[in-house]
């Protein structure tokens, strides 16, 4: 009798949401999401500079999209946005969200679902970040 499985985003478990950027936090959101059962669309505005990564993600899943001229209408069916913290907040995507009522989610949000009830300490800043973390 096998135990179906946690599933730490089950509103998108099967249906699509869209990650903005393929770098280091958008590809890590996307193997989780991709692991959890969701689908995901990925977007970056500098493809060429992360075309192996982009690669990477499509055969694990992903679908790899274009940066459209019109976001409205790519994002139609998507559940949810997820932008890597290098986008911009003036990106045109998230005006067309706003339009179209989807919600924004950070990286750091999505991190929660996984720690529960759990304390985190974060420690951000420019300088200083090593040492304050050998201390704690």
């Amino acid at each position: 009798n096998m135990m179906a499985p946690t599933r730490h985003f089950p509103d998108w478990f099967g249906r699509t949401v869209a990650v903005l950027g393929a770098r280091v936090v958008g590809t890590a959101v996307t193997t989780t999401l991709l692991a959890d059962g969701v689908a995901v669309d990925v977007y970056d505005d500098h493809a060429a500079v992360v075309s192996a990564t982009l690669k990477d993600l499509e055969g694990l899943g992903a679908r790899i999209c274009s940066p459209p001229t019109d976001w409205k209408a790519a994002l139609a069916d998507i559940q949810a946005i997820i932008p890597s913290p290098g986008v911009p907040p003036t990106h045109a995507a998230f005006a067309a969200a706003s339009e179209l009522d989807i919600p924004i989610v950070g990286d750091l949000d999505l991190a929660g679902s996984f720690i529960g009830s759990r304390s985190v300490i974060g420690i951000t800043g420019t300088n200083g970040k090593t040492t304050v973390t050998q201390l704690i």
